[in-house]
Parts: C-alpha cells; structure tokens; sequence
C-alpha cells in the first residue's frame, strides 16, 4: 500500500511539473503580471525619527515594466557618479540597462574598489568600508558600505561601493575592516572621483573612469507590426516534410524535404497584408540577387485553403502576377502551418502564432537556418546565405558574432521534442520520418533521441508494425548502447521475429548495464528455459527475486521446478504468487490445478472459488470445480 500511494504522489508530482512547464512555456506570469517596483528613501519620518519614510516611485521613474524580472544588479554602468540597474528577465527582454538620467551633482558622490593582498582575498569580498563625514553644517555622519559575494536573487552588483555625499560635506575618514578583522585608515578620499584601495597601502589610489558615449537613439518608436525579429541558429533546426499545393501549374501535391538541391528561402505571406505584397514585389526586383546567391525561393500563401474558393486562389495568382514574382509559389496545405508552428515554438520559447510575413532560411538538409519575423529587404539576407554555404564553422562565426569565449556554451535545445510532439498529435508517419531522415541532426540529443526512437519502435511494435519497429529500435541501440531499456525492447523485438539468439547479446549487454533491471534479467531467463538451459534460468530468476518479487520471474522459477518434477518447489512458487498477486485469477487457478494434483481437493476447491470471485464467467474455473463435485468425494478423504 505504502508502494503504491508513493508513486501516485509521484506520478502527481510528475504531472504538475509537466503542467507547470508547459504554462511557463505559454508566458504565464509566476508573480501574477505583476509592475516591478521602486521605492524612493526620503529619510525618517517626522513622527517618529527612527523609521524611514518611503514613496513609490515605480511610474515616475519608469522602472514599473510589466516583465517577469528575477535578478536586480546595481552599477554605475556610465561612470557619472549614479547607480544604473541591469534586470534580468524570465519574459522578453531578458535583459534591460535601466539608465539613470537623474544626474549625479558635482561632487555628489564618492566610489571605492578595494583590492585584497595577503591573507584577504582578491577581491576583498566580506569586506566594510566606513566614511566619516563632516555635515555642511558642522555635524557628523558616517556611511557604511559592505562588500557582498551576491546580493538579493541570483544577483551580482557592481564591486564598487557607492556613497552618496550630501551637499558641501567632506570626508574626513575612510576606514576599512578587511575580512580577517584588521583595520586600515585610507588617506586622499575625496568626494567626485572613483578610488582603488589597496590593502596594505593605507593611500586612495585616484582612478580615472572612462568616457562612456552612448550611441544616439531615434526617439520615434518602433510598432511591432514594424519590427522584424531575427534569429540566427547556431545549431540548425530540422525540419519535419512539409506540404504545399502549388499555385503554378495544376496545383499538384508538393513537400519539402530533407534532400534540397540548393537552400531555400520560404516566404509567407497573406493576401491582405500590404508589408507581404511589398516584400513580394522587393523579391521580385532583387531576382538576381537570389540567382547569382545560389538559392532557390519559394512564396507560400496562408491564408487561401487548399481546395477552396476558386476566386481565391486566383486572387493569390493575380498578386504574384501583379508583383512580377518569378519564383516557385504555393498555399499552405492542411498540416502546413501546424507544423512549421511546432518548430518555430521549438525555437522560440513562448508558444505563438508565425506572423506574416515570416522568411525562413533552409539549408540543403532541410534544416531552419535563419528565422526573418517581419518584413526584409532581399540584400539582408545575402550575409547569411555566404555563410550557409561556406564551412560548418563558417557559419557559426556568422551564427555567433563575438570575440569571447563560452563559460558552459550555448543551451541546448532537444530538437527531438519536435516528434515527439508530433506523435502527441497522431501524426505517427511523419515522426518517424523526421526521426530518420534528420538523424544526422538528432543524434546531437543524446540518450533524449535514443530514448524517442525506443518510444516510437516500441509503439510500431504494438500496432503490429513489426519491421518498421525493429528498425527503430537498432537505430535507438547504434545512438544509445548504454540504454539498458532500449537493448531489452530490441531483444524482445528480436525475439517475437524468432532471431534469439540475436537477441542475447543484448540482454546480456542490458544486464551489465544495470544489474537490477529486472525486465532483462527475465527475458534472459526465459530464453535459457527454452533452450534446455535450466540452471541459467534459475539463477537468473533467483537473482531478480533477491532485490524483490517480480511475477515473470516466479513463473520462470514455476517452470524449472515444473520441468525438473519438483511439486514441492512448484507449490511454494505459486503460492508465493497468490501471495503478492492476490487479485490474479489466473494464479489461482493454476494454484487450484496444482493441490489438485497433489491430492489436496479441498485446498483446491479453495483456489478455484477465489478465482471464480475474481473472474466469475471463466468457464475453465467452473469446469474444474464441477470435475472435483462430481466425483461424490473429494480426493484425498475430504
């Protein structure tokens, strides 16, 4: 019992992350849409002195954005004496540098950088600073700083302290307490400049910030239907076929495929949407352009159905015609822009609808190399081209266009879940065509890919689709040999052909892999039975039952011991059955046959009736029960 409400929490547990995941995954607010806000310090109040009084500032400021922020760094990022902030964000942006445009007054501030020798750390984290001053009016004030590893949620601030001087004071102290405990007085703090301090030196160092120019930025905004996002992928994403009906010609049944012979540029675009027809026209007139590149162009209409209106379709035509368009044309056949939305939301995290117009660049692979959402000029997209048909890092300088280097590489994204996706909606064919003919690709997924292919085969295998299954299974064994799951479904898969002994070294190999994987270890022992092997088969069974009862290896130790006429042994398998399956008819009545054979009539009336309750039309319990009442005495003198 206990056993059992575990992995019903489990699979609850389970469940709710997969939800939760996939509500993230939609954009839905972990804070409840909340503005983020800021809350500005007018010092203590006049009631009572010791509690400070605080304003919100969020609208005045511009800080309140609706995004989903988590981390929050300080930094006076453009070195004029004020605190910028950087977000992070869960929701696009993921990024902000919030400016601050306040204006730090002359001589408003002081910034220090403590640098730790000896026995303090180099960057002099745990350390305080204290600033004593002297107040325009006499008085005295002191400002303490303290340097943090970390501040607030996944966060980091800038390792310059920050202090803010009030109007005509002085500093008159600059005290710091390293890590270690000792003190060390810092002469030449004055208020306006930045300053290092070195431990051990007991001088400010004076330390000229840098002139920061930030680039002019043109005040007029920028709607989202004009603005076209780009995504350049380092790791190409591959594309399941997908179908069109051509719009030249008969308006015959075309896909496209992972076998190109030139890349491809795919336009979509809709009949009422004047940026589309601009960009139709555009494309028309930079034809040479995309010759002389080397790609082929292909302009997909979404919004005509397939087979539908004829004026409709002639519309489309006439738009081409008017835009002087010389390339390949078509409509979006049924699955179409279904299929090309789950790769697009395997690409980009929050799931939405493909705008129009959307440019896609696609190798001779049949892989998504460049995504264009939004209109585009036809020259814009001759860089990427170049660099598509250069080398393999080629383009992934052009993909990643910075001079650095990775702390941990980019993310990765499982391009597997495109099928699986697909087999969620049925489409069984097109998964494991996509699973094939983009193995190459997958293949980067690791055991996730290993993992679908023993799905899918595994699934061909249920409906019957032995070859196809099988087939499936060698691929998800040659990706993922240490998957101790997919060598035992191949084995079961090469055994149902009758190829056992092909089947063997796989389960041979599953058991390495994990010796208490019990499904193996049974099938194992299962194949030794029938080949007369009958000590292999027990130690086999015994060796699973030793971490804990697994039916199908009792009924291979039943088996050996039936095999071996040892009823004793026989009787204490099935009862040791009955006893963790309680609810199995089948098991009683084998049971039942058993002491009846043994002579134990009335332990055998037992047996079949607790069958009969589990399983009151097998008439096989009933035949048994009838043979024993009508012999007028039960055997064995009961």
């Amino acid at each position: 019992m206990l056993e059992s409400e575990y992995e019903g929490a489990a699979k609850a547990y389970a469940d709710a992350t997969v939800e939760l995941n996939r509500r993230v995954d939609q954009g839905t607010s972990w804070s409840g849409n909340e503005r983020n806000n800021l809350f500005l310090n007018l010092g203590n109040s006049a009631e009572s002195k010791s509690i400070p009084n605080f304003v919100d500032a969020s609208a005045l400021t511009g800080f309140d954005f609706p995004d989903d922020s988590r981390g929050l760094a300080s930094i006076d990022w453009d070195f004029d004496g004020d605190l910028d902030f950087i977000t992070t964000n869960r929701t696009a942006p993921r990024v902000r540098i919030l400016e601050n445009h306040a204006g730090a007054r002359t001589g408003s501030f002081v910034l220090l950088k403590l640098v730790g020798s000896g026995g303090v750390n180099r960057d002099a984290i745990g350390s305080r600073v204290d600033l004593t001053l002297e107040t325009e009016d006499g008085g005295e004030a002191v400002l303490v700083r303290s340097l943090h590893g970390g501040q607030g949620f996944i966060s980091q601030s800038s390792a310059w302290l920050h202090f803010g001087i009030p109007k005509g004071a002085k500093i008159v102290r600059a005290e710091v307490r390293w890590p270690g405990g000792q003190r060390e007085e810092f002469a030449g703090c004055e208020p306006g400049r930045h300053f290092l301090m070195n431990c051990g030196s007991g001088q400010a160092q004076p330390w000229d910030a840098p002139v920061v120019r930030i680039p002019k930025v043109d005040p007029a905004p920028v709607t989202p239907e004009e603005a076209t996002v780009t995504a350049i992928l380092e790791r190409r994403v591959p594309l399941p076929a997908i179908p069109y009906i051509a719009l030249n010609g008969e308006g015959e049944s075309r896909e496209i495929d992972s076998k190109l012979e030139r890349p491809l540029v795919l336009n979509l675009w809709a009949t009422w949407c004047v940026p589309c027809l601009a960009e139709l026209r555009g494309m028309a007139e930079q034809a040479e352009l995309f010759q002389s590149a080397g790609v082929d162009v292909l302009a997909l209409c979404v919004d005509v159905a397939a087979g539908g209106d004829a004026g409709e379709l002639e519309k489309a035509r006439k738009i081409l015609a008017d835009a002087g368009f010389p390339f390949d044309a078509g409509i979006a056949a049924e699955k179409t822009i279904e299929l090309l939305h789950i790769v697009h939301n395997t690409v980009f995290v929050r799931p939405e609808k493909l705008p129009v117009p959307t440019t896609l660049l696609i190798d001779t692979s049949g892989r998504i190399a460049s995504i264009y959402r939004g209109a585009i000029e036809p020259a814009d997209l001759l860089p990427a081209i170049a660099a598509l048909q250069g080398s393999a890092d080629d383009w992934t300088k052009f993909a990643t266009p910075f001079d650095g280097r990775w702390a941990h590489g980019p993310d990765t994204i499982y391009y597997s879940g495109i099928a699986k996706e697909l087999l969620d909606r049925g489409w069984n064919a097109e998964a494991e065509r996509f699973v094939v003919e983009h193995r190459e690709s997958l293949e980067a997924d690791g055991q996730k890919y290993a993992e679908l292919l023993m799905l899918m085969g595994t699934q061909l295998l249920e409906r019957n689709a032995q070859a196809r299954g099988l087939e499936m299974l060698e691929i998800a064994v040659e990706v993922g040999p240490d998957l101790p799951a997919a060598r035992n479904n191949l084995a079961v898969a090469l055994l149902q052909a009758g190829r056992s002994d092909d089947a063997v070294p796989h389960l041979v190999a599953a058991i390495a892999l994990d010796p208490h994987f019990a499904e193996p270890a049974v099938n194992l022992a299962r194949v030794r039975l029938a080949q007369g092997k009958s000590s292999e088969a027990l130690r086999l069974a015994d060796a699973v039952l030793a971490d804990s009862y697994q039916g199908g290896a009792i009924r291979v130790k039943a088996q050996v011991h039936l095999a071996r006429n040892e009823p004793a042994e026989v009787l204490t398998a099935f009862q040791t059955i009955v006893e963790n399956e309680p609810n199995e008819p089948t098991a009683w009545l084998n049971l039942g046959k058993l002491q009846l054979q043994l002579g134990n009539a009335g332990l055998a009336m037992h047996s079949f009736e607790r069958a009969q309750q589990l399983d009151p039309g097998n008439s096989e319990v009933k035949e048994w029960m009838e043979r024993i009442v009508q012999g007028n005495r039960l055997p064995g003198g009961q």
